[in-house]
């Protein structure tokens, strides 16, 4: 794995998700089918202590773009070089700018982002073979996030799809081929989540 944390560029946007009305579901009583009816949303109180307006049931949509520099050289004439790279693009400002558009305040605390849906793509941007190219090649196999991070927010609710980034498989092929930077698309819906700061130890 090779952690990538150079950006030419990153932008955000981010905008209020409507719900629409949900109809119920028929009610089966028996059977293998058993459906309980519609389950209401969930809306948590704030503690009192932490005097946090809270807005957990507003879904968003996080959409982030940008070019990440990779630097992935090519160690074959003959055969492929595999890689898994991991980047996080800085999406903490968009995080505030949707609470402070609701008034919500942190208190201090961080703003993290609890996922419902999400779809990323990774491509290459930049790619330079000095010299002869002897069965040169360069790609993106597959991208997808990395692992969920869960964890307890503020108000003790466990969180357990919260977005750590993006994983891309990329390979390129020729001792002087080189894959410079990356470029990639990554849209999300989910729930802003508010959590303490851990403690520095």
């Amino acid at each position: 794995m090779i952690d990538l944390d150079a950006y030419a560029g990153q932008n955000w946007t981010i905008v209020p998700v409507s719900r629409p009305t949900r109809l119920r579901p028929p009610v089966i009583t028996a059977g293998p089918h058993h459906v309980p009816g519609d389950v209401a949303e969930v809306d948590l109180t704030p503690a009192a202590e932490l005097d946090v307006p809270y807005p957990s049931n507003q879904l968003w949509q996080l959409t982030l773009t940008g070019v990440v520099f990779c630097d992935v050289q090519g160690t074959s004439q003959s055969a492929w070089r595999y890689e898994t790279v991991s980047f996080t693009p800085h999406f903490t400002p968009a995080l505030e700018w949707a609470a402070s558009w609701m008034g919500a305040r942190s208190g201090g605390r961080n703003w993290l982002f609890e996922l419902e849906q999400w779809a990323p793509h990774v491509t290459t941007a930049t790619n330079f073979n000095r010299n002869v190219a002897n069965n040169s090649g360069h790609g993106v196999d597959a991208w997808r996030p990395a692992p969920f991070r869960t964890e307890t927010d503020a108000f003790g609710v466990q969180r357990q799809q919260l977005f750590a980034g993006v994983h891309a498989d990329v390979v390129v092929r020729d001792t002087d081929a080189i894959i410079h930077r990356l470029a990639y698309h990554v849209t999300l819906v989910g729930r802003l989540t508010l959590h303490d700061v851990p403690p520095i130890t």
